[in-house]
């Protein structure tokens, strides 16, 4: 929707930089840091979009599921980074 592109924008650009500040102390690089906040981005709203698509199945379960899907990304980062 063209009204609607520019707040889109915004808030794709907010969530961007909100991911790679909380990056840098794990992800120094500034470039690989922004590979990581678009991965980690597009997870999260995939996932969230799944989880509505498929009837909001134990929502109480969902933070963690998100965090530990988080956490697996960014070791596999550092491990071939290492």
């Amino acid at each position: 929707e063209p009204a609607f592109r520019v707040h889109a924008e915004a808030l794709h650009l907010l969530r961007q930089t909100f991911i790679e500040n909380g990056l840098k102390p794990l992800l120094p690089d500034q470039e690989d840091r922004h590979f990581a906040a678009a991965l980690l981005r597009d997870t999260i709203l995939s996932m969230l979009l799944t989880w509505i698509d498929n009837g909001l199945p134990q929502p109480d379960r969902m933070p963690d599921l998100i965090a530990k899907v988080i956490q697996t990304i960014l070791s596999s980062m550092k491990e071939q980074k290492g």
